[in-house]
Order: C-alpha cells, then structure tokens, then sequence
C-alpha cells in the first residue's frame, strides 16, 4: 500500500513513519538510527525529569495519554507497596505480555523500572518540599516497604544517597 492516501492515512494514525516498497535499504536503516535515538533520548528525559511526569511529550498522542494515565495510577497509588504491574495491565486492559512491550518500546524501561522510575522521582519531590521527614517515612511514603533498598536505589538514580541529597 504504497499510495498518497495510505501513506498519509498511516501517518494521521500517528505511526512513527510509514515504509512503502520498494525502498531504499540506506534510508531506512537511517530511519531506524533515527527512531532509536529518539526513544533513548525520550528514555533518558523521563529519568532525568524532577517530579512531574507531566512535562514528557512524545511524538503520538495516544502514547503519550497512555503513559501519562500509568503515570497517574502510580502517584495515585503510590504509598501502596504492593502495587504491581498485574495492577496497571488491568488499568490499561492489556496482557502483561503486550503492557511490557508496550512500556519498553516508549521509554525503554521493564514495567516494574517504570514503577520504580516514579516512586523514587516522586521520593526526591517529596524529600525537596518536606526536608524534615527522616528517609524511612519517605521510603514508606513512596511504597517502599524496606528503606535500605529506597537508599541504594536512590543513590542508584541520583548517584547521593538520600541523606547526603537533604543535605
């Protein structure tokens, strides 16, 4: 389906781009580069966001509304350590299987990173606007249920540990 209106239908579906044949091998393995340095950089924008998840902007719509209503259940529920990625495939009405490749071909990251991803962004906003909150009611907050994995994911992330980050 190689017409103008198939094209252009393709694109209205916001499809990242459309391939017709015959095509030239060049400029499509330009496309794919090109593609893969956008996911990364969109990758590396999400982890380095402060704490609203609200700034991230994706080239199609219905992703970005789609990461934005996971985003959103996660804050929602944040305080709750068993939430879980059974949890957001039930919100987003699909297989776990399908909600992985789903969250790793937009940001990158596995279901679970994700989660992780948002808790402890929301812990370092948190821990910015109540600075007397000692680190285990922080980690307890965020649904952390063991505040020495919180520590050394947080160092993990921010290369500080949370204690060093206060001060």
């Amino acid at each position: 389906l190689d017409s103008k209106d198939n094209i252009i239908e393709g694109l209205r579906n916001e499809a990242d781009d459309y391939v017709s044949k015959p095509f030239n091998l060049e400029v499509l393995l330009q496309k794919i580069d090109t593609l893969i340095k956008n996911r990364i950089r969109l990758k590396n924008k999400f982890l380095l966001q402060s704490g609203n998840d609200q700034e991230l902007k994706m080239s199609n719509s219905l992703d970005e509304d789609f990461i934005t209503q996971i985003t959103k259940f996660i804050i929602d529920n944040i305080s709750d350590p068993e939430l879980s990625v059974p949890d957001l495939c039930k919100l987003s009405r699909m297989s776990r299987t399908s909600f992985y490749h789903k969250i790793k071909s937009l940001i990158d990251l596995t279901p679970n990173e994700f989660i992780r991803t948002v808790r402890i962004k929301r812990a370092k906003a948190i821990m910015v606007n109540n600075p007397n909150l000692n680190i285990s009611e922080v980690a307890y907050m965020t649904g952390f249920s063991d505040p020495k994995y919180f520590s050394t994911l947080f160092k993990k992330y921010f290369e500080q540990s949370p204690s060093d980050y206060i001060k």
